[in-house]
């Protein structure tokens, strides 16, 4: 690590917040997250008469789960 590099993470305002709340909108290229949430609601209409309707979602944080959530009810 050089002194600039250094010098230059000194000067950086702290803290850095993420914001971590689902847009309902996709914005990757070829709309994943679309996809699995369209998939997700044909799942829930074929099978509306079953009382066994889970669906999981699994993923590292920031992966998109929320926002799959978050297209599903638009």
């Amino acid at each position: 690590m050089t002194m600039e590099h250094i010098n230059n993470t000194i000067k950086m305002d702290y803290p850095k917040y993420l914001y971590d709340y689902p847009l309902g909108e996709d914005l990757f290229e070829g709309k994943s997250q679309e996809k699995v949430a369209d998939n997700i609601v044909s799942f829930l209409k074929e099978n509306i008469k079953s009382k066994k309707r889970v669906v999981g979602i699994d993923g590292e944080w920031g992966a998109g789960k929320s926002n799959v959530i978050e297209i599903i009810r638009k």
